[in-house]
């Protein structure tokens, strides 16, 4: 029996926790006061002092021997690329779900990932260290007459933060401002042939490397000119792998957890794919919800909520990743939540999939209109509704400084989407109603029920409508008329099928 230790929290967390449950893996959660949700999906619970023991790698190693674990899977984020809980578990009996540790110190590392990309003849930007805008400046000054532009990468980035691109001196102050990352899509918009190049040289670099596990190789392409520079490698779970599963149909984690099991290969997991890959399926999107308010430069929003003031969009093709969940129906629902600074601000990542790029653009404005959220939470989901309805995103011309120079036309289209939307005619609050007949009768005392003791009852063997009556029936009352055995007393509609009462003998029905 495997059993994994989830060294992380949120909706990362339950989305490990998922895979592992359908592969029959018992599964242990880490968690902090006052952010216990995710723990509904695991079998036994390990209370942190702080949030910073996340960061422990010693202190996870003692709680992964002590709940006698077999796996520990970081997740992403916190110490998912760092060597150090790779180098302490590689020491023990318990596998780390990731990359080796000595392929870890290459692809976890920016600056020697280039290096390594370089030694076997991809092509990298020329780059550097740096750690303040005079460093750019001074880098600058040694490109020759054509510096600009230059993209500014966070060397620990995470979660999408951290690259942006520099036009001129200027700009160079203010570039060191983190942003979050809100749309994904998949696949590429970009040519086949173009794409081509780049999967083969990620899959060279996995090979030289002995790679093992998922990962993501990132590449910087030139949409004119289709010129292509090898950026970094992510040896993790990305937080963009949905749409990549949606397209490939394909369960990443459970992926990922498989090829742990020693002796187990690609070609075990993926016999489909084992000789040629097959190509994707319709198109992806992922929007990553964020409680943040774009109109207060992205000022975050914080507060304790009721989880029945969430309500997350459904139906074909819309999937939801959250930790704002209520857990399985064995569990004692959480009262509230709390949204608060220790953690990502992320909400949730709504990924939506269709055939087409514009199946998946509608699905996606659609399922923005089912997310009901709390009226003092502020989010983003206008500006994502914004961006999806901007016709920039309908016909692929976004870049990567799009967003900040479109910004106010993508609010007010964000604005205009959410009101103008039919769900939006609908109550923002619960409704609340009270059952207090099962009859669409006035009262139930104009039910009456046959006495199959009484031979002047006529029982009918179902509960439905009465569609048609014997004349004898409709006569007025004080007559008598006579009613033949076999003759229809009645016909009683049930789900459009209707049933006939015949009478069981003669007599003389008397009203």
């Amino acid at each position: 029996m495997w059993k994994v230790l989830v060294a992380n929290r949120g909706e990362i967390a339950i989305r490990i926790f998922r895979s592992a449950i359908e592969l029959g893996w018992q599964t242990v959660a880490l968690y902090t006061n006052d952010d216990a949700s995710h723990t509904a999906y695991a079998d036994e619970v390990v209370l942190l002092d702080s949030p910073s023991q996340y960061m422990d790698p010693e202190h996870l190693v003692q709680i992964a021997h002590r709940t006698k674990c077999t796996h520990v899977h970081p997740g992403y984020g916190f110490l998912s690329e760092d060597p150090r809980l790779a180098s302490l578990l590689s020491h023990t009996n318990i596998t780390f779900v990731g990359p080796s540790e000595e392929g870890l110190k290459i692809s976890s590392n920016k600056m020697l990932s280039r290096e390594f990309a370089a030694s076997l003849g991809l092509s990298i930007a020329p780059g550097g260290r740096v750690s303040s805008a005079a460093d750019v400046r001074r880098f600058v000054g040694t490109m020759g007459s054509q510096p600009f532009p230059v993209i500014i990468k966070a060397l620990d980035g995470g979660g999408g933060r951290g690259i942006r691109v520099v036009h001129g001196g200027p700009e160079i102050e203010g570039a060191f401002d983190r942003f979050q990352k809100m749309v994904e899509i998949a696949p590429s918009t970009l040519p086949e042939e173009v794409v081509r190049p780049l999967l083969a040289a990620a899959l060279d670099m996995a090979r030289h490397l002995r790679y093992s596990g998922l990962g993501t190789f990132e590449f910087l392409v030139n949409s004119q000119s289709h010129e292509w520079v090898f950026m970094e490698i992510n040896p993790r779970i990305q937080v963009e792998h949905t749409i990549t599963e949606e397209i490939m149909n394909l369960d990443l984690v459970r992926i990922q957890l498989l090829l742990s099991i020693p002796g187990t290969s690609l070609a075990d997991v993926l016999p489909q794919h084992a000789r040629t890959p097959l190509p994707p399926r319709g198109y992806a999107i992922q929007l990553r919800l964020i409680a943040e308010d774009p109109r207060q430069s992205f000022k975050l929003s914080t507060g304790h909520f009721t989880p029945s003031t969430f309500s997350w969009p459904s139906g074909r093709g819309v999937r939801v990743d959250t930790w704002l969940t209520t857990g399985p129906s064995n569990m004692e629902p959480l009262q509230e939540y709390l949204i608060g600074t220790d953690f990502d601000s992320l909400l949730a990542k709504l990924i939506v999939h269709g055939d087409t790029h514009e199946e998946a653009r509608s699905r996606a404005l659609r399922a923005l209109g089912e997310v009901r959220i709390p009226p003092d939470l502020k989010t983003n989901v206008n500006m994502l509704a914004g961006v999806m309805k901007h016709p920039h995103w309908k016909h692929g011309k976004v870049h990567t400084t799009w967003l900040e120079s479109h910004f106010e036309e993508v609010m007010d289209f964000g604005q205009k989407s959410a009101l103008g939307h039919p769900y939006h005619s609908l109550s923002p609050t619960p409704l609340a109603f009270n059952l207090t007949q099962l009859s669409s009768f006035a009262s139930s005392s104009q039910l009456e029920f046959a006495n199959p003791q009484e031979s002047t009852h006529v029982a009918s063997p179902l509960a439905g409508k009465i569609v048609e009556l014997h004349p004898a029936l409709l006569a007025p009352a004080g007559s008598e008329h006579v009613v033949r055995r076999g003759e229809t007393l009645a016909v009683v509609s049930v789900m459009k099928m209707e049933n006939v009462i015949s009478a069981p003998s003669s007599g003389k029905a008397k009203l």
